[in-house]
């Protein structure tokens, strides 16, 4: 005879508390074998008689998108010459994509035998931030809380970095002023006070940098944002562009001006009015309203002028040095305003713009007596610049690497949630000049021709990307060209046949 509801429910209470039993225990097995354990970095011995430095933070000081480019190679050729025969070790232990809470984990890990620490971030924590947010969120603390689950997801591979997903059809915006946007601001602050007693405690000098930023060529991202009047405020976006592109400037910015009365203060509108007055000529009322839209970003991925006022502050106490990249760059920025000539993309230096930050580092040891004398001849950064030249070989070897790093950045200015095709298509044109003859500048340039409705010439990109690849495009081969799919579907155009990449 059919049970009745009472034991139904008693059996499955008795079965639930029977899984959680054993998911317990399977845990506590993981735990006791060490499977799925926290990741922990462990240093070899610091080499007798040698100088320990740790360089910690974010892709800016991994170097990405060229590591030979970084500062922190520049300092790992350079300190070298000016120590006087003490011998190095440099450890740099940045990660793409990780913000101030693995930096401090990274330290308190790292910190002993180290003789100085350097640490640059801020760009990267609302990017974190994001994958604790919604029910993706709720996974991905299980999984940082769960040993088993940690042990599963690498187990069947699914701790392996995603390669770029599709289009998305909205990005969630963060509304500066929330309660979520402050809680990540007060997040760093944590992180960043615990920086500074850990460093101090230990008597190990530390230096701060802030996280300089392109305010001048880098829009706030607009594209696929979810928010009210979205299609109002790309109406009017694209209204001050046109004048823009006219070169009407005068009537840009009343435009720009105008429609943030209506709209109210936008990122992009505060960008583009910007833009405008510095076409003007009026660079020093531009100024503060760069630095007001890269605030306003509704998807910040740039340390806000928050973020860097909070490093600054830190620095100060016996053994905290402040190296403000941000007013350095400035310095060297026509107009004081950053863009392109010293940040390649939204927030990554370009070669010149790690030559300045690896010299101002190697000029406040200096005037610190740490590991060089005040004396030491630090150098111009053009020299610094000379020697990078020699030491990445002949021309045809400078330009590979060049080539490497413009399409770097070209793919990078395309993707979410940046999806600035038009920095994009900058570096694939300069990068076509260097090397025609890759196949993935073709086929991006392709891309960003059909997702503006050329369908003439991205067709004709299509043939040549397939010629000199010597096979068909692959729109699933996202690392290299990540929007393929995407331009080909919303076009309506087909690939190549195999006989366009015949030789």
């Amino acid at each position: 005879m059919p049970r009745a509801p009472s034991q139904l429910l008693r059996d499955a209470l008795g079965l639930a508390a029977a899984t959680l039993v054993l998911l317990g225990l399977l845990e506590a097995g993981c735990r006791v074998a060490g499977v799925g354990a926290p990741e922990r970095i462990a240093l070899p011995p610091k080499p007798p008689g040698s100088f320990r430095i740790l360089a910690l933070g974010e892709s800016t000081v991994l170097g990405v998108p060229e590591g030979e480019y970084g500062f922190v190679s520049f300092l790992a050729h350079e300190l070298p010459r000016m120590a006087s025969g003490r011998a190095l070790d440099l450890r740099n232990l940045a990660r793409s994509g990780e913000g101030s809470a693995f930096v401090r984990r990274t330290l308190e890990q790292t910190i002993d035998g180290a003789d100085l620490v350097i640490v640059l971030m801020g760009h990267n924590e609302f990017l974190v931030a994001d994958r604790t947010r919604g029910w993706r969120g709720a996974l991905w603390r299980l999984r940082e809380s769960s040993w088993l689950v940690r042990g599963l997801a690498h187990a069947t591979g699914r701790d392996a970095v995603a390669v770029e997903p599709p289009l998305p059809e909205h990005i969630e915006p963060v509304w500066p002023g929330s309660a979520y946007a402050r809680n990540v601001l007060d997040g760093f602050q944590r992180n960043l006070d615990a920086i500074v007693a850990l460093a101090r405690a230990r008597g190990v000098p530390l230096i701060l940098c802030t996280a300089p930023s392109n305010v001048a060529d880098w829009p706030p991202a607009s594209l696929r944002v979810a928010r009210p009047r979205a299609d109002d405020f790309a109406r009017a976006a694209q209204a001050v562009r046109s004048l823009l592109a006219a070169g009407r400037p005068g009537e840009a910015r009343a435009e720009a001006s105008a429609a943030r009365a209506r709209l109210g203060d936008d990122a992009l509108l505060l960008y583009l009015e910007a833009r405008a007055l510095r076409a003007e000529g009026g660079a020093d009322e531009a100024r503060p309203l760069f630095g007001r839209a890269r605030d306003l970003d509704l998807v910040p991925r740039r340390a806000s002028d928050e973020i860097n006022e909070a490093v600054r502050k830190a620095a100060g106490p016996p053994g905290v040095h402040l190296v403000d990249a941000v007013r350095i760059l400035e310095a060297d920025a026509p107009d004081g305003l950053v863009g392109f000539e010293e940040i390649g993309d939204n927030c990554h230096p370009t070669p010149r713009g790690h030559a300045l930050i690896g010299r101002a580092i190697a000029a406040s040891m200096a005037d610190a007596g740490i590991l060089l004398s005040r004396g030491a001849a630090i150098g111009s950064v053009e020299e610094w610049l000379a020697r990078l030249d020699r030491r990445l070989g002949d021309e045809p070897a400078r330009l590979r690497t060049r080539a490497r790093w413009l399409l770097s950045n070209a793919l990078y200015a395309m993707k979410t949630p940046f999806f600035n095709f038009e920095a994009a298509r900058r570096y694939l044109d300069e990068v076509r000049r260097i090397a025609p003859s890759d196949w993935r500048v073709w086929a991006n340039l392709a891309t960003l021709s059909l997702l503006d409705g050329d369908v003439k010439s991205g067709r004709l990109e299509l043939f040549r990307a397939t010629r000199l690849r010597g096979a068909p495009l692959d729109p699933g081969e996202r690392g290299n060209v990540p929007y393929l799919a995407e331009a080909l579907s919303q076009s309506g155009v087909e690939l190549p046949g195999p006989s366009a990449g015949g030789s």
